[in-house]
């Protein structure tokens, strides 16, 4: 997905639509992604090498109004969320936030820029501002992440579904 990834998708679609019932279907196996996902109000979480009958299931589920994970992740999201709920937080999920929640959509952007290999000077161009605004934004994300190098930010990226390694 050239413009937004899976999760900003998800955004824009409640957003306008705040009824629709979402089935995320998604190459990335990381649990903070299924988080986010469920956050942001994903009726389900697939990912795209499930089978057929997984799939189907899936569909008839959300379609009841029920939540579906992959396999993979149901019996880790439930753990966890158990633990968390055990651990005196009164609403598990929004406890779960991790730094990726906190950044501004401005910010994602910029950090989808510089993963997919953009200069500075480049996204200062894209996003008609100025390089030092650019520079401050870079700085930011860094900061907020605690992440030292571009490196580092491509690596955070990829890790969350930011963006995607082509080959």
């Amino acid at each position: 997905m050239p413009r937004m990834n899976g999760l900003e998708t998800l955004q824009q679609l409640k957003r306008a639509c705040p009824t629709v019932r979402v089935l995320m279907l998604s190459v990335y196996a990381d649990e903070e992604y299924v988080y986010q996902a469920l956050r942001w109000g994903a009726a389900g979480y697939l990912l795209k090498d499930a089978g057929l009958t997984e799939f189907a299931l899936a569909i008839r589920a959300v379609e009841r109004g029920a939540i579906h994970l992959s396999s993979v992740f149901s019996q880790r999201v439930v753990k966890n969320y158990l633990q968390h709920l055990n651990s005196n937080a009164p609403q598990a999920l929004e406890g779960m936030a991790s730094p990726l929640d906190q950044l501004t959509s401005r910010q994602r952007e910029i950090l989808h820029l510089i993963a997919g290999g953009c200069t500075t000077k480049e996204i200062a161009s894209r996003l008609q501002m100025h390089v030092k605004t650019a520079e401050v934004h870079r700085a930011q994300l860094m900061g907020h992440l605690n992440i030292r190098n571009t490196a580092g930010l491509v690596r955070y990226a990829i890790q969350h579904g930011l963006t995607m390694v082509e080959r």
